[in-house]
């Protein structure tokens, strides 16, 4: 599911009125083999992946947000453990 809301909805697969369905189909087959078949998700319309890609467009605004000394932190307290 993260993959598919970290995709670009005007990108290259998913803003293409050509490949959109297609990729679409190939990715909620795969995502559907993941979940198993008796999964409660069985059609793709009704999944909304909005809320996964807010949050991950907030991860992104952190991210830039933080200063450099705080990334130097980050990365030293990484490299710690």
């Amino acid at each position: 599911a993260t993959f598919f809301a970290a995709m670009d909805p005007e990108g290259m697969h998913l803003g293409n009125p050509k490949t959109a369905p297609i990729f679409i189909k190939n990715f909620f087959a795969d995502f559907r083999g993941i979940l198993g078949k008796k999964h409660i998700i069985k059609d793709f319309k009704k999944c909304d992946f909005d809320p996964i890609r807010t949050h991950l467009n907030d991860q992104k605004i952190i991210k830039k947000a933080i200063t450099d000394a705080e990334r130097k932190q980050n990365k030293a307290g990484k490299e710690e453990i």
